[in-house]
C-alpha cells in the first residue's frame, strides 16, 4: 500500500509523481499495488475531473484511491490497513501530516486497531535529509525529528535512498544503525527528440523547469545569469509553489541586464517536456538539493546538456561531455559554466547534446536500477 501526496493524473508535484508511475508500471508483474493519495494536484483545491473519488478504482491497471484532505483520517487510515492487509507500507515522505506522519501512526497503532498484523514500512524521504532541505523550515524539522528519534517513531523502517549520497544524509539524521538500501528512482523510456535549430556562438536559450520553491533556488539562478555576457533567453517552467519566494524572483528578473530576456511561460504539462529541452541550450537548476532528480534525466534524455549545483546525485558530467555539477557556493565556475554553453558554436553544442542523450542512455538501461528496487521489496534482507 503506498501512500503519496500527489499522484496521476497530477503532474505539478514533479519527481515523485514519475517516480511512482515508473515503479508501479515495472513492478507490477512481481508485486501488487495499491496507491492511497490526494484527489487533487498541487496547488490546487479543486478534485481531478474523470477520476472517481473516495472508493477504490483502477488507474493504469492499479487500484488508487483519491481522498480529500477531511477524508484522511485515523479511522480510515487503520480501516484501509485492516482490510486490505498489505505486507507493506510504502511512504514516500517524512514531514506530511497526512500522507506520512498519520500513515506511520496508523501502522504503529494497527494491531491495538484489531489490525491482523504489523505490515513492513518502507519510507522514502525524497530528499528531506539532504542538507537544503533540512535548511527550510529547519527549526520545526528538528524539532520533530528529535521527537520521532526519542519515541523510536522511526523504529524498524526500511529506508529507500535514491544515491549513496542520500544514503549518507539519512544515516546523518537517523542514525548509523538505520536500515537504509539505495534504490535509485526508476526512469523512464527514452523519448524521440525533433530537430532542433542550429547553435548560434554568443547566443543561448537558458531553461529552469522545475517547481518554484526556495529548494529549486530559481533566485539563484538569476543571480547568475545577471552576470554572464551574451544574447541570452531565459525561460521558466514551473508551478508557482511559494508565491512569496515568486515574488522576490520576479522583481530580480525585472532588474537583469537587456540582454538577458526573461519569460515565464507557465507550467509545462508532461508530453510537452521533451520539446522544451530539446529547443534549449542548456537546463540551468542550481539546486539545494535533490535525491534523484527526474527532470534532470529528462533534460539528458532530450539531448540538453545540464549547469547543475552539486547538490545531485549528477557527477561528473563534464567527463561525459553531458554539462556541468558546480559547488553551489562557486558561483564563478557556475557562470563560467553558462558563459561556457553561449560562447558554444553548433560543433561544440552538437558534442554536449551526443553526451547527455548517451549519458540518459546508459543510465536507463542499467539493469542495476530494476534488480534493487525488486530487493528493496523483499520481506526479509537476512
Amino acid at each position: 500500500m503506498v501512500f503519496c501526496d500527489f499522484y496521476f493524473p497530477g503532474y505539478k508535484a514533479g519527481g515523485p509523481v514519475t517516480t511512482l508511475r515508473n515503479v508501479v508500471r515495472k513492478l507490477s508483474n512481481r508485486f501488487e499495488f495499491q496507491i492511497v493519495t490526494r484527489d487533487h494536484d498541487l496547488g490546487e483545491t479543486t478534485p481531478y475531473e474523470n477520476v472517481e473519488l473516495g472508493n477504490w478504482t483502477s488507474v493504469e491497471g492499479v487500484e488508487t484511491l483519491y481522498l480529500a484532505d477531511q477524508q484522511v483520517t485515523m479511522a480510515r487510515l487503520r480501516g484501509l490497513l485492516a482490510n486490505c492487509d498489505p505486507d507493506f507500507v510504502y511512504i514516500n515522505s517524512v514531514w506530511s501530516r497526512r500522507f506520512a506522519i498519520m500513515p506511520l501512526l496508523a501502522v504503529r497503532t494497527a494491531v491495538l486497531f484489531g489490525g491482523a498484523k504489523s505490515p513492513k514500512v518502507i519510507l522514502a524521504p525524497r530528499g528531506s535529509f539532504s542538507k537544503g532541505a533540512l535548511g527550510l523550515k529547519a527549526r520545526r524539522k528538528k524539532w520533530l525529528g528529535l521527537i520521532a528519534r526519542m519515541t523510536g517513531f522511526w523504529n524498524g523502517i526500511r529506508w529507500q535512498a535514491s544515491s549513496a549520497f542520500e544514503k549518507s544524509d539519512i544515516c546523518d539524521f537517523i542514525g548509523a544503525q538505520s536500515e537504509v538500501m539505495v534504490a535509485p528512482d526508476l526512469p523512464g523510456a527514452m523519448p524521440e527528440i525533433s530537430k532542433r535549430p542550429e547553435k548560434v556562438r554568443r547566443e543561448a536559450k537558458i531553461v529552469f523547469l522545475s517547481r518554484i520553491s526556495p529548494m529549486k533556488n530559481l533566485l539563484g539562478a538569476l543571480e547568475l545569469l545577471a552576470q554572464v555576457s551574451g544574447d541570452v533567453t531565459f525561460e521558466v517552467y514551473g508551478p508557482k509553489e511559494d508565491l512569496e519566494y515568486w515574488e522576490r524572483c520576479s522583481a530580480l528578473a525585472a532588474d537583469l541586464p537587456g540582454h538577458v530576456r526573461f519569460r515565464y511561460c507557465g507550467i509545462a504539462l508532461p508530453d510537452a517536456v521533451p520539446g522544451i529541452f530539446t529547443g534549449a541550450d542548456a537546463f540551468l537548476l542550481p539546486t539545494l538539493g535533490e535525491n534523484f532528480g527526474h527532470v534532470i534525466l529528462e533534460a539528458l534524455s532530450s539531448g540538453c546538456p545540464v549547469i547543475l549545483s552539486d547538490r545531485t546525485p549528477w557527477r561528473n558530467l563534464q567527463h561525459h561531455s553531458a554539462g556541468w555539477d558546480v559547488p553551489l557556493d562557486n558561483s564563478k565556475d557556475l557562470v563560467a559554466a553558462i558563459q561556457q554553453v553561449i560562447e558554444m558554436d553548433e560543433a561544440e553544442h552538437k558534442r554536449y547534446r551526443n553526451g547527455a542523450r548517451a549519458l540518459a542512455t546508459s543510465t536507463i538501461n542499467d539493469p542495476q536500477l530494476l534488480a534493487s528496487n525488486v530487493e528493496l521489496f523483499r520481506l526479509s534482507q537476512d
